[in-house]
């Protein structure tokens, strides 16, 4: 009777404290880091000023070249998540027209090292276990630094910073629970260096569509 009288007040006292016991603690927080390349495509601009008795047209564009992007990922709900970006590329910044340093028809040429540095608003959705969609929006600067510091003339282009307005939407796909790739396409807006009033900044946009290898730190259970 005592031995019976023990077992039921020890299982009613265990069920009691695993009641009560505290829930673990779940991870709701997703973090991913990537290193992926991309081509970067800026439309060509033209502009066209009407004078009294002529028309000047001037044209600035960036060569087609090959970037590097890193990206930090955070998702801490569906709807809510930051993602950093740090990319570079090296292309050459052309310009055409009577305005370029007051030579009429002059064709100017200045290579660059570009850099982007961005912050954007991260939306997900999980769409299966192993593949999720997302889209960003943020903004950020495009360091613009030319390669030769003299040219013609006797002046030299100095670094440049330009804001920029940035969009972009893709998917993940899982291969592991902590590989994946990532194929996303990302346009940048943005006013093309005039390098201290050298040359215009006509209002451009970049696109890049991107491919990336994925490392994910943690993933909601």
């Amino acid at each position: 009777m005592l031995k019976t009288t023990f077992a039921t007040v020890f299982l009613a006292a265990a069920a009691t404290a695993q009641t009560v016991s505290p829930t673990p603690p779940t991870d709701h927080t997703e973090t991913t880091l990537s290193l992926g390349t991309s081509a970067q495509l800026t439309t060509t601009r033209v502009q066209i000023t009407q004078y009294l008795t002529s028309t000047a047209v001037n044209t600035q564009s960036l060569d087609p070249s090959v970037s590097v992007l890193g990206n930090i990922r955070q998702s801490f709900k569906p709807w809510l998540g930051y993602a950093a970006n740090f990319g570079y590329t090296r292309s050459t910044e052309a310009n055409f027209g009577p305005t370029v340093v007051q030579n009429p028809s002059h064709y100017l040429a200045i290579p660059n090292n570009i850099y982007e540095t961005s912050l954007a608003w991260h939306l997900q959705n999980h769409i299966t276990s192993r593949l999720t969609g997302f889209a960003d929006a943020g903004a950020g600067a495009l360091t613009f630094l030319p390669v030769h510091h003299a040219y013609a003339n006797n002046f030299a282009p100095s670094v440049t910073f330009r804001p920029l307005g940035l969009a972009t939407v893709g998917a993940d796909y899982r291969f592991t629970p902590h590989l994946g790739l990532r194929a996303e396409y990302r346009g940048l807006i943005y006013k093309y260096p005039d390098f201290g009033g050298i040359v215009g900044r006509s209002v451009t946009l970049t696109s890049e569509p991107t491919i990336s290898l994925v490392y994910q730190l943690g993933r909601k259970r």
